[in-house]
């Protein structure tokens, strides 16, 4: 679950910034902090990209090579922006049961 979070250094937020970012998620539609984090610049930008860390988080597990279930899972994990509830991905829940967790 926390695999996603990784998304949020490409933000660069400091405390009090993360704190104003997550107020604007709660007021912003997810449309805006896409719009943010792709054209805006210095804060509004680094708060829109901490706003679609689990996106960005996704971009770093499959660069870093990591397994396509759990990019798969992080990429639909806070739903989609709009309030609805995430679907957990049939590859993700099979992968679960079949990890190796030793």
């Amino acid at each position: 679950a926390i695999m996603h979070d990784i998304g949020k250094l490409e933000s660069n937020l400091a405390l009090h910034e993360r704190m104003l970012a997550t107020v604007a998620g709660r007021t912003v539609k997810f449309s805006t902090a896409v719009r943010w984090a792709s054209s805006a610049r210095g804060l509004t930008r680094r708060v829109g990209m901490y706003l679609i860390h689990g996106a960005l988080g996704s971009d770093m597990i499959r660069a870093a090579g990591g397994r396509e279930e759990i990019v798969l899972w992080c990429s639909v994990h806070q739903g989609d922006g709009l309030g609805a509830a995430p679907m957990i991905p049939l590859p993700v829940i099979k992968a679960l049961i079949d990890a190796d967790l030793e």
